[in-house]
């Protein structure tokens, strides 16, 4: 964040003098909060940069008005704002030197540093850079042309392919990945009723076929996946599990090496791990943990 902070104060010398745009940004802010008698207060620019996405939530929702559009499409304060919204494509697109001396594009060395390789979003595609070109886009989660103040702030830059970034666009969205205290739990759900295995998407416990992002139409194709672990749970099952053991037993006694938690991660990867939470840089992950503990349930039953 230290970085983020000084790369942008880099690149507007005056952007925290008295009559700078940093400093009017977190000036209007501060004066719709007061003119709405809210508690909530910008102490300076680089809170509003740098603010952890739960305040920016709350700062987010305390602006979310009228009244505070009215301020904002005053005329002097429009054009400002503009400029400042503006800064987003000047700043991020621009090549900058990285600590280890290599000239690279800022967005580029922002997700690097993220250390972030697939999609938040979808969780399906990889959102690394090749060479000059970069494979992540930035998403404003709170849309820079409604809530200007955000344009630049750190958490509301959602790293993202360009397949999600386009399709939400604008719009709002229920789930933000930034916000880790969130009650509510995306999940895929498989329904074995039919031949075939279904999947359904969850938010909560509320199905998203209508989804802002259009996932379930982005996982119709991944029902094969769910079906090919389906597979290899019948393929592998217990009896075959034991078979082995007893066979490799015989051959030196070294069958109790082979627990459920062994053969459960040579057949379905990482995900088989009690703690596995990686899911921003293994592709289709949720999918699979989710399929593997729903698995893991049918044995028991």
């Amino acid at each position: 964040m230290e970085r983020y902070y000084d790369y942008i104060l880099s690149q507007n010398s005056r952007i925290l003098a008295p009559n700078g745009i940093g400093t009017f940004v977190v000036n209007l802010l501060n004066e719709i909060l007061e003119k709405q008698n809210k508690t909530e207060r910008v102490t300076d620019f680089k809170s509003l940069l740098t603010m952890p996405f739960d305040e920016l939530e709350n700062l987010h929702d305390a602006i979310n008005s009228d009244r505070s559009q009215d301020i904002m499409n005053n005329k002097v304060n429009s054009k400002k704002l503009n400029t400042f919204r503006n800064y987003y494509t000047r700043f991020f697109t621009k090549k900058i030197e990285c600590p280890e001396n290599e000239i690279k594009k800022n967005n580029i060395s922002l997700i690097q540093d993220l250390g972030i390789t697939v999609c938040p979003y979808c969780n399906r595609n990889y959102i690394n850079s090749r060479d000059d070109s970069s494979g992540c886009e930035f998403d404003h989660y709170y849309d820079k042309q409604t809530y200007p103040f955000f344009a630049l702030s750190l958490y509301n830059l959602i790293p993202s392919c360009s397949t999600c970034n386009r399709i939400k666009n604008s719009k709002s969205y229920d789930f933000c990945p930034f916000k880790v205290n969130s009650d509510e739990e995306v999940m895929f759900k498989v329904d074995l009723s039919s031949d075939s295995s279904k999947l359904q998407l969850y938010f909560g416990d509320k199905s998203q076929e209508n989804n802002v992002l259009k996932l379930e139409d982005a996982y119709e194709i991944h029902e094969k996946d769910v079906a090919e672990m389906f597979r290899k749970e019948t393929e592998y099952c217990k009896e075959y599990r034991d078979y082995l053991i007893n066979l490799l037993g015989d051959r030196g006694n070294i069958g109790k090496e082979f627990s459920e938690e062994f053969f459960d991660y040579m057949i379905f990867g990482e995900i088989a791990n009690d703690g596995f939470n990686d899911y921003l840089n293994y592709p289709l992950s949720k999918l699979k943990k989710d399929t593997y503990d729903y698995i893991v349930q049918l044995r028991a039953e």
